[in-house]
C-alpha cells in the first residue's frame, strides 16, 4: 500500500505592515497634539493660545489668538488675527457646512482691509441656522477650511 501523499496547501500572504516614523530631524508632536484638540475649547486652554495658520490665496500668516493682548498688539501692527469669539463663529459655521476655503479667504481679506471688521456667527453662517454642534478637533476644522497650520505657541 502506497502511504497517502500530504497536499500542501498554498499560504496566504502575510499582512503588509507599514510603519511610518517622522523623518530624523523632524519634530511635529506638537501639530499632533494641536490638531486632535477639540476646536471648541481652544479658547479654554488654561495658558492662552496663538495658532500660525497658511490660508491658501491670502499672503502672508493668519493668526488665531485667544489671548486679548495677542490679538490687539498684532491687529495694531497689521496682521490678520481671529480673536477667541471669531475662531468659535469659524468653527461653528465650519461644523454647520457653512464654511469653506473661499469664503475663509474673502474674510481674511476684509480683515486685511478694514482692520476695525470682526467676524461674527451670522456672518459665519451666511444667514443660515447653526447645526448642533458636532465636536470637531482643530485638524478637522482646518482640513475643512484647507488651511495648513504652520505653528502653536502658548
Amino acid at each position: 500500500m502506497q502511504k497517502p501523499t500530504r497536499v500542501r496547501r498554498s499560504r496566504r500572504a502575510a499582512k503588509l505592515l507599514r510603519i511610518e516614523r517622522p523623518r530624523l530631524g523632524e519634530d511635529r508632536v506638537w501639530e499632533t497634539e494641536v490638531r486632535s484638540l477639540p476646536a471648541h475649547l481652544l479658547a479654554s486652554l488654561p495658558l492662552p493660545a496663538t495658532l500660525r495658520l497658511e490660508v491658501p490665496g491670502h499672503d502672508g500668516i493668519v493668526s488665531v489668538a485667544t489671548s486679548p493682548e495677542v490679538v490687539r498688539s498684532e491687529r495694531e501692527s497689521g496682521a490678520v488675527v481671529f480673536d477667541a469669539a471669531e475662531w468659535s463663529a469659524l468653527v461653528t459655521a465650519a461644523e454647520s457646512d457653512r464654511l469653506w476655503a473661499v469664503e475663509l479667504r474673502d474674510f481674511c481679506s476684509r480683515k486685511a482691509k478694514h482692520a476695525g471688521w470682526s467676524l461674527d456667527l451670522d456672518a459665519a453662517l451666511a444667514g443660515a441656522r447653526a447645526s448642533a454642534p458636532a465636536g470637531w478637533t482643530v485638524g478637522a476644522v482646518l482640513d475643512r477650511l484647507g488651511v495648513r497650520l504652520i505653528a502653536a505657541e502658548c
